[in-house]
């Protein structure tokens, strides 16, 4: 919210939207489990707004924001330590997340680009 918008205005918004304003902070935490638990407390509410699907979107993007931050980090890190790091089950969970984040860029569905990727993609 701006901060000119009046006060009471603010109290309305925070209220009716407080399943999206959790769903941004648990987003935005350091902990892998908040969004997950944000998701389930408010599921109810992204079914009755039709905007489950979003959420889906939202969960899945900061996976692949994650593992974008890790292998940016820490461009030796095994399959195994960044399924850890992310909060993923298995090696075999992050290596299937990466090879989809790799089309996604051989596919310029990202805003980044990385030098040379397109010619390890098969298209």
């Amino acid at each position: 919210m701006p901060k000119f918008a009046p006060a009471a205005v603010s109290r309305f918004i925070k209220s009716e939207a407080q399943a999206y304003t959790d769903l941004a902070s648990a987003y935005s935490s350091k902990k892998q489990q908040d969004l997950p638990s944000a998701i389930e407390k408010h599921q109810a509410r992204y079914l009755e707004d039709g905007n489950m699907g979003l959420v889906k979107l939202v969960s899945a993007g900061r996976t692949k924001r994650a593992i974008q931050k890790l292998t940016q980090t820490f461009l030796t890190l095994s399959l195994a330590d960044i399924a850890q790091q992310v909060g993923l089950e298995s090696a075999a969970e992050a290596e299937g997340h990466i090879l989809r984040y790799m089309h996604s860029i051989c596919n310029s569905e990202l805003a980044s680009c990385v030098p040379c990727v397109k010619c390890l993609c098969r298209q």
